[in-house]
C-alpha cells in the first residue's frame, strides 16, 4: 500500500502475560457449596434463594457498598430471564 507524504508505522500487538499467583479466589458467589476446598459457601444461594447459577455479572459501588448485578438467572425449579419483569 502506498501512501503519499504519510509514514505507515507497524505497531506490536500487546501480548498477554499470565504472573503465576498474581490472582487469587476470595469468594465463590453462587452455590451452597464451593467444590475446590470442599466448604459451604457464605452465601447459600441454592437453599436461601433457589439460585444455582447465573450469567456474567457486574459490579458498582453505591457509597460504601459494592452491589453486583446478574442478567439471566437458573434456579432449581424456575428460570429467571434478564428480560422478566419483577412483581
Amino acid at each position: 500500500m502506498a501512501v503519499t507524504g504519510h509514514s505507515v508505522v507497524a505497531q506490536i500487538s500487546p501480548a498477554l502475560v499470565w504472573v503465576t499467583n498474581s490472582s487469587i479466589k476470595l469468594e465463590q458467589v453462587i452455590g451452597d457449596v464451593d467444590w475446590a476446598p470442599r466448604s459451604n459457601t457464605a452465601s447459600q444461594t441454592i437453599s436461601r434463594f433457589n439460585i444455582e447459577g447465573t450469567d456474567i455479572s457486574s459490579s458498582f459501588l453505591s457509597g460504601t457498598n459494592r452491589i453486583l448485578i446478574f442478567g439471566d438467572t437458573i434456579g432449581t425449579n424456575v428460570y429467571y430471564n434478564a428480560a422478566d419483569l419483577i412483581d
